[in-house]
C-alpha cells in the first residue's frame, strides 16, 4: 500500500498497535498490525478536537497546550504522559499558588466579586479539600471558593464550586471536595456573598507577583505589581460556567490565599 494510503488510513481511523489490516502488492498480499509498521498511532491536533476517551492506550498530541501535550487513552479516561514542562513531583499535601506571601496581610473582598489567581499543577491529581482564611465575617456573611480552567494565560471554564460555605464567625473555611485535575494551569479563588462584607487573608503585593503570566499595569515594576484577576459584580449564588475574559482593568493585587489538598 502506497505511503500515502497508510497515512490516509490512519489519519481517518483510530487504530491500535494491535489492530490488522492487510497489505496487497503485485498480487501478494500480507497481514500486518500497527506494532509491526513500528507502534501505535500517534494522532495530532488541538486539545478540543480530541476525541472522546474509548480506545485504551491510543496516543493523541494536543499542539496548542504548553508547547505540545502528549495523553494516553486508558479507555475511559485521556491522562497527561508528558508535555513541554518541567515537571515536580507533588505529594498528598496541600498547596497554593506560586507566590513567596507568607505575612499575615487582610483585605476586605468586594462582595459578587470573584478573585482568583493561578494555580499549576505539574502531574494529574485529585484533590480532597480546598480552604480559606477568614479574619471577619458577621451574621448572613457567606462565601464560596472555586477553580478555573486557564486558556492562553486567564481564566476560563469552572472546574469546581465549593458550593456555599458560612462566614459568621472568622475561622479557617474548608469543604471537602473530590475533583481530579489534569497537569497544567489552573486559577483558583473565592467570592464574599451574603449580606455583610468579609475579610480574608489574602496574597498581596510586592511579596510576590506573577508576572509574566498576569500582566503589569505598567512599566512601574514597583506599583504595577500584580497577583490575579477578578470578575463579576452580581454572583450572589453558584459560581458562573464561564470567567468573563478579564482585561488590563481586572487584574488584582490581593486575590485570596485559597489552599487545597491533594489526595
Amino acid at each position: 500500500m502506497p505511503d500515502s494510503k497508510i497515512s490516509a488510513l490512519t489519519a481517518a481511523s483510530s487504530l491500535l498497535s494491535t489492530d490488522e489490516f492487510v497489505i496487497a502488492s503485485g498480487g501478494a498480499s500480507k497481514k500486518v498490525t500497527m506494532a509491526t509498521l513500528g507502534g501505535t498511532v500517534v494522532k495530532v491536533g488541538t486539545l478540543a478536537a480530541r476525541p472522546a476517551a474509548s480506545l485504551a492506550d491510543r496516543l493523541y498530541l494536543a499542539t496548542d497546550t504548553y508547547g505540545g501535550t502528549l495523553y494516553r487513552d486508558t479507555g475511559s479516561a485521556w491522562v497527561t504522559v508528558s508535555n513541554g514542562r518541567v515537571a515536580t513531583y507533588m505529594r498528598t499535601s496541600f498547596y497554593y499558588g506560586p507566590f513567596a506571601s507568607t505575612a499575615a496581610t487582610t483585605s476586605i473582598l468586594s462582595r459578587s466579586f470573584f478573585y482568583a489567581a493561578p494555580f499549576f499543577v505539574s502531574q494529574d491529581v485529585t484533590i480532597d479539600r480546598i480552604a480559606c482564611k477568614t479574619s471577619a465575617g458577621g451574621a448572613g456573611a457567606t462565601l464560596r471558593m472555586g477553580i478555573y480552567t486557564d486558556v492562553n494565560g486567564v481564566p476560563t471554564d469552572l472546574v469546581l464550586d465549593s458550593g456555599s460555605v458560612d462566614n459568621t464567625t472568622p475561622a479557617i473555611k474548608e469543604v471537602t471536595v473530590s475533583q481530579a485535575l489534569s497537569a497544567g494551569i489552573y486559577w483558583i479563588g473565592a467570592v464574599t456573598q451574603g449580606s455583610v462584607d468579609s475579610t480574608l487573608y489574602v496574597h498581596s503585593s510586592p511579596l510576590g507577583a506573577v508576572s509574566p503570566l498576569v500582566p503589569l499595569s505598567s512599566n512601574d515594576v514597583y506599583a504595577a505589581l500584580v497577583n490575579g484577576y477578578y470578575f463579576g459584580g452580581a454572583i450572589t449564588a453558584a459560581l458562573p460556567a464561564t470567567f468573563t475574559t478579564p482585561g488590563t482593568g481586572q487584574v488584582t493585587n490581593v486575590p485570596p490565599k485559597v489552599i487545597v489538598r491533594i489526595a
